[in-house]
C-alpha cells in the first residue's frame, strides 16, 4: 500500500501534526489489512486440509503447474493473489479445461424391460492457481452466508455444500446417510401427508447472471467488491477448451508451459466463450456457494409460505433437489407455489424427476401420487429417491443404479488386487456400512450390505483367477 507523504513549512506546526496524524491512520489501515489478511489465508489454509479434495492437492493436468501447502505459506510466491488489498483486475485467468462425464442408467419402462440411458454432465476445471484464487473468495462468501443463515431456520433446510457438524460438540459433520436417515423417521411422524420431491431442470445452466450479482449484494462483507466481481465475471463469461482438443494439440505429457499454449491454443478456435447471459460451470470452488446465494430469497420464500400452515411441514435442498412435506391439504397450493416463484429465478421445475407420495403412517400407507402433479405419468414407484437411497415407511436401502456402479468398478480391479472391497458414494466399503450401523435405526441396509459384500467378494475371487489365466497362457 503506498502511503501519501504532503510538503509542509518548517513552522506549518498544525500541518505537521494533520500530516503525522494521517500516517499514522494510513500506517494503522495498512498493518489491520495486513494481520486481516493473514488471518484469513491462514484459516483458509487449515479450512482446505482439512478438505478430502483440496484445490491444493489437485492432481488433474492444466496449463499450469501444480499448487502445494508451501506455496502459500507466509511470504508464498502465490499468497499476494488472495491479500484483500490486491487488485485482481490485472489477474490474468487460464480457461477452464471441460470433461464431460458420462454415466450410464439403467431403468426398466412400462413393459419391465430394461432400457440403458446416458447422461452427459459437462465439468469445468480451473487451472491450479486460479482455482486456490475461487477457493479463497468462495471461503470468504462462505463465512458470510453461514453468518446469515445462522440461527434461522435455513441453517437446517439448505443440505448441499455445506458443513452441518452432527451435534453442536461433535467435530463429525453430517453425510447424506444421516439426511436420508433424517427422513425415514420423519416419514413415520406423517400422517395424512404429502411428500414432494422436486427438481430443478437445468440448474447451473440456467443461472440468470444478472440476478447472480444482485443476489451477492448481502454477502460481501468485508469482501473487495472490485476483485469479486473479477472473479465472477470470469465465472459468468467463462472460457473453455475440451480436455480432448488440448490432449490433441499439447500431447499426453505436461501441459504448464506458457509458450505451447500461446502458440497451439490462445486466440483459436479451440477456446469457446459462454456468450450467454445466464449459465454457470459446474466444477469450479465458487460455483456451489454461488447457487446457494442464488437461490437464498428463494429458500426463505418457501419456508415462510410453510410457517403459515398449520400441521407439521418440512423443507430440505440438496442443490437442485427439494424436498417439501406438507398436509395432504396443501400440497397441490404448495407445488403451485413453488412451480411460480422459481420462474422469478428464470428457472423451472423439471418434470421428468418430480415426484409425489401420499403417507399416513398410522394406516400403514404409502402411495405414489405422482400422476396428479405430473401429466402423462404411468409408474407407481415403491420409494422415495432421495440423495442415492430409496425410502419408504418399511424400508431404507441404497439405491440400485449405486450398487451397479460399484459392481461395475470392481470388475476392473485387477486380480492382484483382490483385498480391495471397492466402494460406495466414495467410501470405503467397510466404512460404509459401519457408518449404516451407527446411523440408520431401520436394519434392512445393514442386510442390503451384507450381500453386496459377498457379491463383490465373488468378484473379486473371479477377478483374481482371470489375471492369474492371463498370465500363465
Amino acid at each position: 500500500m503506498k502511503l501519501r507523504t504532503s510538503t509542509v513549512t518548517q513552522y506549518d506546526y498544525r500541518s505537521i501534526g494533520k500530516t503525522v496524524n494521517n500516517l499514522v491512520r494510513a500506517r494503522t489501515y495498512q498493518f489491520h489489512v495486513v494481520f486481516m489478511d493473514d488471518k484469513l489465508i491462514d484459516e483458509w489454509l487449515e479450512f482446505q486440509t482439512t478438505k478430502r479434495k483440496s484445490c491444493l492437492n489437485s492432481a488433474y493436468r492444466h496449463f499450469d503447474s501444480k499448487n502445494s501447502l508451501a506455496n502459500y505459506r507466509q511470504n508464498g510466491r502465490y499468497r499476494d493473489d488472495l491479500s484483500l488489498s490486491s487488485n485482481l483486475s490485472t489477474y490474468k485467468f487460464w480457461p477452464l479445461l471441460r470433461v464431460d462425464q458420462k454415466k450410464r442408467r439403467y431403468t426398466k419402462n412400462l413393459q419391465n424391460e430394461l432400457v440403458i440411458k446416458q447422461k452427459k454432465r459437462p465439468i469445468m476445471y480451473a487451472s491450479h492457481r486460479d482455482s486456490c484464487v475461487m477457493s479463497f473468495y468462495a471461503f470468504l462468501l462462505k463465512r458470510n452466508y453461514e453468518s446469515a443463515i445462522k440461527n434461522t431456520p435455513l441453517n437446517n433446510c439448505i443440505l448441499g455444500y455445506r458443513r452441518i457438524p452432527v451435534t453442536p460438540q461433535n467435530n463429525k459433520n453430517k453425510s447424506n446417510i444421516y439426511f436420508a436417515n433424517d427422513l425415514y423417521n420423519s416419514l413415520h411422524q406423517m400422517e395424512d401427508h404429502v411428500v414432494l420431491c422436486i427438481d430443478i431442470k437445468g440448474f447451473f445452466d440456467n443461472i440468470d447472471h444478472a440476478l447472480l450479482k444482485s443476489s451477492l449484494a448481502p454477502f460481501l462483507n468485508d469482501i473487495p467488491m472490485g476483485n469479486l466481481r473479477t472473479i465472477i465475471k470470469n465465472v459468468t463469461k467463462y472460457r473453455y477448451i475440451f480436455a480432448k482438443d488440448a490432449e490433441q494439440l499439447l500431447g499426453t505429457k505436461s501441459w504448464d508451459k506458457p509458450e505451447l499454449y500461446n502458440k497451439l491454443i490462445r486466440d483459436t478456435k479451440y477456446i469457446h466463450k459462454n456468450k450467454k447471459s445466464y449459465g454457470i460451470p459446474q466444477g469450479t470452488p465458487i460455483s456451489d456457494i454461488l447457487s446457494n446465494i442464488y437461490l437464498y430469497d428463494f429458500d426463505k420464500s418457501v419456508i415462510s409460505k410453510l410457517s403459515s400452515i398449520e400441521g407439521h411441514t418440512l423443507y430440505r435442498r440438496y442443490c437442485d433437489d427439494i424436498l417439501i412435506i406438507v398436509p395432504s391439504r396443501n400440497a397441490h397450493a404448495i407445488y403451485c407455489f413453488v412451480s411460480k416463484i422459481i420462474k422469478n429465478y428464470r428457472l423451472e421445475i423439471g418434470t421428468n424427476k418430480t415426484e409425489a407420495f401420499y403417507i399416513n403412517s398410522r394406516a400403514k400407507i404409502f402411495r405414489d401420487i405422482t400422476r396428479k402433479y405430473v401429466s402423462n405419468y404411468k409408474k407407481n414407484k415403491e420409494f422415495i429417491q432421495y440423495l442415492g437411497f430409496y425410502i419408504n415407511l418399511d424400508r431404507i436401502i441404497i439405491r440400485s443404479s449405486t450398487i451397479e456402479n460399484h459392481y461395475r468398478k470392481v470388475k476392473k480391479i485387477r486380480g492382484t488386487r483382490h483385498n480391495t472391497k471397492g466402494d460406495i458414494n466414495k467410501k470405503h466399503l467397510d466404512t460404509y456400512e459401519n457408518d449404516c450401523n451407527k446411523i440408520v435405526t431401520n436394519k434392512s441396509i445393514q442386510k442390503q450390505i451384507l450381500n453386496v459384500k459377498k457379491h463383490t467378494k465373488k468378484i473379486l475371487v473371479n477377478n483374481q483367477k482371470r489375471h492369474q489365466t492371463n498370465t500363465y497362457t
